[in-house]
């Protein structure tokens, strides 16, 4: 039997937030924490990539829209190609949607106001389920799939 281990990493990340865009974001050796939130109302527009090679936390360009509430993240192949939608931005949930290949796009506007939501799949396309929709006051099981507009 194969035992797994945890590994407390040298470096932590660049800023404290919570509420981040969540799920696949990157790879197992080069990762993204994208948006969120440092506590406050205001929403984070930051982006970190992680590199496992050599743990280390580098800054990328701000998403275009900070986000916060858990909203959907997806592209697992490289922090260098994301897309992030859903959860809230400062006026409130508006089905944000953007897309990251180095520079950030504005992406279809998603197709509700969820939040809380999974997000997951490849580079090239996605599946983001469940959440708590405003809107209708109520928990979720949409399902909505998305297929990119850019890549690298």
């Amino acid at each position: 039997m194969v035992s797994a281990s945890w590994t407390v990493q040298s470096t932590d990340m660049l800023t404290e937030r919570l509420a981040m865009a969540k799920k696949q974001a990157g790879s197992g050796t080069n990762g993204a924490a994208v948006t969120g939130s440092t506590g406050s109302i205001s929403d984070k527009n930051e982006q970190h990539e992680f590199d496992g090679t050599d743990s280390t936390w580098s800054t990328h360009p701000p998403i275009t829209t900070g986000l916060t509430d858990d909203p959907s993240c997806f592209g697992q192949t490289s922090a260098d190609d994301l897309v992030v939608a859903f959860g809230e931005n400062a006026s409130g949930p508006a089905g944000n949607c953007f897309e990251y290949n180095g520079t950030w796009t504005t992406g279809n506007t998603a197709p509700s106001t969820n939040r809380n939501c999974y997000g997951g799949g490849p580079t090239g396309a996605g599946i983001v389920t469940g959440g708590y929709n405003e809107t209708a006051g109520a928990y979720v099981d949409d399902t909505y799939t998305f297929a990119r507009a850019i890549s690298t």
